[in-house]
């Protein structure tokens, strides 16, 4: 089954993450076809950008599967492989893309969905967007937020988000510097994205793909691959499988 699909529009490349009933969660196969639609889409020469979005109107990402987690508390090789494989691999594709990346957050970014952002190089949200990292809640970590992340948004709202779980409005995210803007709907948010491509397309492209692999740089490094070490480690305990398990009871 696929859950990824790609439509292009204009000069660019949407990627839809197409598990709406599932709230657009990020379990295995999901992450893997998401890296391999964005290396793809990233070595194409016809198009300025990609985008990503999700599925709907309510969830950009409900984040990874929890699903998948419950089963990765059993088994660290199943731990490394939906984490370091799985996420790791997404982000890695997103970072070195030779293309601009776009975040379309349609809705809840969550988790998964929020590190997403961080590997955006531009991202708009609609308004009644949701953003927030719970992963703390199951005794987890969020890997990119953690560690990168502190470089390059808001350190103090990064740390209170991560600490917490608790979840932030587009318009706060807007504020503290975590997105580029908040428009009113799904139509106007396609419709920025477009806009912003087209700008991204009048320029040179060797320079704007210079631009992209020097700002890209800093976010490839060794703390990249420690986040997500850190999380598929701690992810088969008990704590954490008690957790995930009332939590998907509900």
């Amino acid at each position: 089954m696929m859950y990824i699909k790609t439509v292009d529009e204009d000069v660019l490349s949407w990627i839809i993450i197409d598990r709406e009933n599932k709230a657009n969660s990020l379990n295995y196969d999901t992450l893997k076809e998401l890296k391999e639609a964005i290396c793809k889409q990233c070595e194409r020469n016809d198009i300025s950008a990609i985008a990503i979005i999700g599925a709907g109107e309510k969830f950009f990402s409900g984040g990874t599967d929890l699903n998948d987690v419950l089963d990765a508390t059993s088994d660290i090789n199943k731990a490394w492989k939906l984490m370091y494989e799985g996420l790791g691999g997404v982000i890695r594709g997103a970072l070195n893309c030779k293309l601009p990346v776009i975040a379309a957050i349609n809705g809840y970014a969550l988790g998964a969905g929020f590190e997403l952002i961080h590997t955006s190089d531009i991202a708009y949200a609609v308004k009644t967007a949701k953003i927030g990292l719970p992963a703390v809640k199951w005794g987890m970590i969020p890997p990119y937020s953690s560690t990168l992340g502190h470089l390059f948004v808001n350190s103090k709202l990064l740390s209170y988000l991560a600490l917490t779980g608790d979840m932030i409005t587009a318009e706060e995210a807007f504020k503290y510097g975590l997105i580029n803007g908040v428009v009113d709907d799904i139509n106007s948010l396609k419709a920025k994205v477009i806009e912003v491509a087209r700008k991204i397309s009048s320029n040179d492209k060797i320079a704007v793909r210079q631009i992209k692999q020097l700002m890209a740089r800093k976010k490839v490094d060794d703390l990249l691959d420690l986040g997500f070490s850190v999380m598929s480690s701690i992810i088969p305990r008990e704590e954490v499988k008690k957790k995930v398990e009332e939590f998907v009871k509900k």
